[in-house]
């Protein structure tokens, strides 16, 4: 669980806009309710990004459970809880 977490958050970590990237000069703004329906699932790669799409963020950062984060808001970063099992939890942006 730690190896696959620690991927996680280094591979978010640096995502950029990607695909769903908006014109110089706008700005993206994530919307959880979008994505609510994350939760009870195991995230893999193709449904991460499917969630940082459907909210309209320029990130997504994957959070295991008891993993130490920093405390910084971003509105355009969309956060995903896993509880122990690897399970998201709770779907926020910030």
């Amino acid at each position: 669980m730690l190896r696959k977490s620690a991927f996680f958050l280094v591979f978010f970590a640096f995502s950029g806009y990607g695909a769903g990237a908006m014109a110089a000069g706008d700005r993206m703004i994530c919307d959880a309710g979008a994505v609510q329906w994350m939760i009870g699932e195991m995230p893999d790669d193709a449904l991460v990004e499917r969630a940082r799409l459907a909210a309209g963020a320029a990130s997504v950062r994957v959070i295991a459970e008891g993993m130490m984060v920093t405390q910084d808001y971003r509105d355009d970063r969309l956060n995903l809880d896993l509880d122990a099992r690897g399970r998201v939890r709770a779907v926020r942006c910030g």
